[in-house]
């Protein structure tokens, strides 16, 4: 079964498609392909797109401990060789 944020996932229809475009938005693979067919750089050796969240003026201190948790959770699942599987930012 696909894991991880690379995974491919298999939609049967059309109608499941429109569905999981109208929740998420555009693919990460279609958005990466959009941009860096419009990116001065694009063709460059090693051009990548990354996402990052910028945060600012606030305190921050409830996010950091939601990533730590995250990250804890994360491997404490692997650790019990789960197939849950958690992203940490």
């Amino acid at each position: 079964a696909p894991q991880g944020p690379d995974a491919s996932i298999v939609l049967e229809s059309p109608a499941q498609v429109k569905v999981m475009s109208d929740i998420f938005g555009e693919p990460w693979a279609d958005q990466v392909a959009r941009v860096k067919a419009n990116s001065l750089y694009g063709d460059t050796p090693g051009w990548d797109l990354v996402s990052f969240i910028v945060k600012s003026g606030d305190d921050l201190r409830q996010e950091q401990f939601a990533a730590q948790l995250i990250d804890m959770f994360h491997d404490m699942f692997r650790a019990a060789r789960t197939r849950l599987w958690l992203r940490p930012y």
